[in-house]
């Protein structure tokens, strides 16, 4: 009997020591300082949305900007032509191309201007072919920035990999200007994945070509014949009518022959819509801010 009372204590005093310690871990975790534990899973989760939110964007921003070509260089067409301050104002309201016109110098250097003359610009009546390099130097616009050489131009912004340049050669001025422009393109070391080179002949389309079979080639032109005759010709990538030749079953037509289509040049908002209704590849413009917000709107639509 005493063995079994014995027993019976010593199973109690076991229970009860366990129980104490159990309590005592209980009131002990009760009190200790709470520890915010990170859940690392939410935080990946919050990263993945936040690289979802800006991929959304860049896809957004890129697929706005891939069909508007900005008219020599112009993003709201307030800044003076073929400028930096044109060309920065373009490229700062997302566009990927900007258009470079070329003249030449009296010693063949290619400079960017839409005009033959200095006149408009530059306030001095004298043709670019009949200066020298040394006196086009000296031409400043209205805000004070010189003509620019397309070297130059090209060495200001190859550095920022989204800009592509769309570059208008004029051999009816200077024939000469095809083999300086490739020269030019390989001292700047342009890669031809960034440039479209247009021209308004297939005999320069086939001239292009030779020099540098990768590179887009952009045919202009004005009337119908021309347009119908360019989608047969195998130098030119680009068919590229004026606006008023814009419509669906030209584009159809331009595709169907493997050609792309551009039109030339679309400023107000009712041609600008309707250029993306009727599903251009390209189209200039001067207000390529505008524009661009108008191919947002039609891309988000579609995502």
């Amino acid at each position: 009997m005493k063995n079994i009372k014995s027993k019976g204590v010593t199973i109690f005093s076991i229970i009860l020591a366990s129980f104490s310690v159990g309590l005592g871990y209980c009131i002990g975790y009760a009190n200790a300082p709470k520890v915010i534990q990170t859940n690392n899973n939410n935080d990946n989760y919050i990263k993945q949305g936040v690289n979802l939110e800006k991929n959304y964007a860049n896809y957004i921003n890129y697929f706005a900007a891939k069909h508007v070509i900005s008219h020599r260089g112009s993003g709201s067409n307030d800044e003076i032509e073929h400028t930096f301050a044109a060309y920065d104002q373009a490229i700062a309201s997302g566009s990927h191309y900007i258009e470079q016109d070329l003249v030449s110098s009296k010693e063949g250097t290619l400079w960017v201007s839409h005009d033959p003359s200095a006149r408009r610009i530059f306030h001095c009546n004298q043709l670019f072919r009949d200066m020298t390099d040394s006196e086009i130097e000296e031409l400043k616009t209205a805000n004070n920035e010189h003509c620019h050489r397309l070297s130059e131009v090209f060495n200001h912004y190859k550095k920022d990999k989204d800009v592509n340049f769309v570059v208008e050669v004029r051999t009816k001025w200077d024939f000469n200007q095809i083999p300086t422009l490739v020269k030019t393109i390989h001292e700047c070391k342009i890669p031809v994945s960034r440039l479209i080179i247009q021209c308004w002949t297939k005999e320069d389309a086939a001239r292009i070509k030779k020099f540098l079979p990768k590179v887009k080639t952009l045919f202009l032109c004005g009337d119908y014949p021309a347009f119908e005759e360019a989608t047969k010709d195998s130098n030119i990538d680009i068919v590229a009518p004026e606006e008023h030749l814009a419509y669906p079953q030209n584009i159809k037509f331009a595709h169907k022959h493997n050609k792309q289509f551009c039109t030339w040049t679309i400023d107000s908002s009712a041609q600008i819509k309707q250029a993306i209704k009727n599903g251009v590849d390209y189209y200039f413009t001067n207000y390529s801010a505008k524009a661009i917000d108008y191919e947002k709107e039609t891309v988000k639509f579609f995502v």
